[in-house]
């Protein structure tokens, strides 16, 4: 390759990656018109026991006690990996999780809340 031919390639990586780093800087919000708050699917929340894992590339992770791997956008309130917890939410629309079905999170404890 010639050098102004290896500039141009090196000139187009750098602007690539600066555009993935503004997107990726979005996070679970791109989109959502709300701080804080990102995109739900219209599915009604539902409630997953598990155990919290490193299994996570970008996000924190449970894995079901079925086996199912969930990520988890939301406030862990301390609870870390190790710890068997109850959580609930909507999955997410949109999400940087890359892994299993992400669940906004609307409850995470040791135990699910009572159901009506």
């Amino acid at each position: 390759m010639r050098g102004s031919a290896r500039t141009a390639w090196g000139l187009r990586l750098v602007a690539c990656g600066a555009v993935f780093a503004a997107v990726a800087a979005c996070g679970p919000n791109l989109g959502s018109g709300e701080a804080g708050a990102p995109d739900r699917a219209p599915e009604a929340q539902s409630c997953v026991r598990g155990s919290l894992t490193a299994e996570g590339v970008e996000c924190p992770a449970l894995r079901a006690r079925d086996g199912g791997l969930y990520t988890l956008a939301g406030d862990l309130k301390g609870f870390e990996a190790g710890d068997e917890v109850c959580v609930c939410g909507a999955p997410a629309m949109v999400s940087i999780c890359m892994q299993g079905t992400t669940i906004v999170l609307s409850h995470i404890g040791r135990d699910c809340p009572p159901t009506d």
